[in-house]
C-alpha cells in the first residue's frame, strides 16, 4: 500500500509538469501521509537489551550486528560495540551498565583551580595538570569560563629599595623642589637627544577624490633610505644648540665630549 501511494504522488507531480501547472504538495499530502509509517530510534539501553536475547539465542556478535543493522540502519550500531558487549556477557557481565571510562576526569572544579591560582598567580598550566589531574587542553580552556585573565609576563618595576634608599630620594628631590622655588632651578635645566633625519620624508595624507577617481599613488620608501644624524640641545625656552653630523661619522665619547664643549660655548655666550 506504501508503494503504491509512492507511485501515486510521483505520477501526479509528472502530470502537473507536463501541464505546465505549479502542484501544491499540501492539497493531497495528507491523503499521502496517512499511511506513512514514523521512523522509531531505539536508545542505547534497548539496543543492549537487544544483544543480551541474541547472545542468549546463541547468536555471534557479528550476526547479531547486521541483524540490528538490517532493521534500524547502519548507525544504530556497530560490529565492534557488539563484540565488546558480548565478550562481557561471557564473563558472566549482564549489568548492561557502561563502565567508568579510563583516564583523566574532563570537568575541572573551579573552585580549587581559582585557589591555586590565586594563591600563586605564577603557576604553569603543566603545573595545574599535575595538581588537578585533568587534560592540558581542559586548564588551556579555562580562563574563558572563568574571571582568570590572561597568562602574561611580569612587568618589570624600578629596584626594590631599602628604607634608607627612599629616604635619601626624598631628600634629594626636597631639596631640588626648594632649589626651583628660589632659583628657577627647573627652567635652568639642558635636555639633549640625538635623531635621524631623513632627506625624503614622505607623508601619507588622505586626498578629496572624485566617487570614480583613484587615489594619487606615492612611492614605497626604500628599505636604507639616505639619512643624517641631528644632535640638539633645549631648554625651557627653546633650542639652544644644534649639530648634524657628516657622513659615516657615529657618536663616540670623543665627539660627544666635543659636543658640550661647543654647547658650553653657546651657553656661556648668553
Amino acid at each position: 500500500m506504501l508503494k503504491t501511494r509512492f507511485i501515486d504522488l510521483n505520477y501526479r507531480i509528472k502530470i502537473f509538469r507536463i501541464t505546465g501547472l505549479t502542484p501544491k504538495l499540501s492539497n493531497f499530502w495528507p491523503q499521502f501521509s496517512e499511511n506513512f509509517p514514523t521512523m522509531f530510534v531505539p536508545s542505547k539501553d534497548q539496543i543492549r537489551n537487544v544483544l543480551l536475547y541474541e547472545f542468549h539465542k546463541g547468536v555471534n556478535a557479528s550476526a547479531a550486528a547486521r541483524s540490528i543493522q538490517s532493521t534500524y540502519g547502519d548507525d544504530i550500531v556497530n560490529e565492534r560495540s557488539c563484540r565488546r558487549w558480548f565478550s562481557r556477557f561471557r564473563i558472566g557481565d549482564f549489568t548492561l551498565k557502561e563502565e567508568p571510562k579510563e583516564g583523566r576526569p574532563k570537568k575541572l572544579d573551579s573552585k580549587m583551580s581559582e585557589a591555586l591560582v590565586s594563591e600563586n598567580p605564577a603557576v604553569t598550566t603543566r603545573e595545574l595538570v599535575e595538581q588537578l589531574n585533568v587534560a592540558h587542553t581542559t586548564v588551556v580552556c579555562q580562563p574563558a569560563k572563568t574571571h582568570w585573565k590572561d597568562f602574561s609576563s611580569w612587568k618589570m618595576g624600578p629596584h626594590e629599595l631599602s628604607p634608607e634608599n627612599r629616604q635619601q630620594r626624598a631628600a634629594c628631590c626636597q631639596s631640588l623642589l626648594s632649589q626651583h622655588f628660589q632659583t628657577t632651578f627647573l627652567d635652568r635645566l639642558v635636555t639633549g637627544d640625538e635623531k635621524w633625519i631623513l632627506y625624503s620624508n614622505v607623508k601619507r595624507r588622505r586626498s578629496w577624490i572624485s566617487r570614480r577617481g583613484r587615489p594619487v599613488q606615492q612611492p614605497r620608501a626604500g628599505l636604507h633610505p639616505k639619512k643624517i644624524m641631528l644632535s640638539a640641545w633645549w631648554d625651557i625656552k627653546g633650542v639652544i644648540h644644534y649639530e648634524l653630523l657628516d657622513n659615516n661619522q657615529t657618536i663616540n665619547a670623543n665627539l660627544y665630549c666635543e659636543q658640550f664643549r661647543s654647547l658650553k660655548t653657546v651657553l656661556s655666550q648668553k
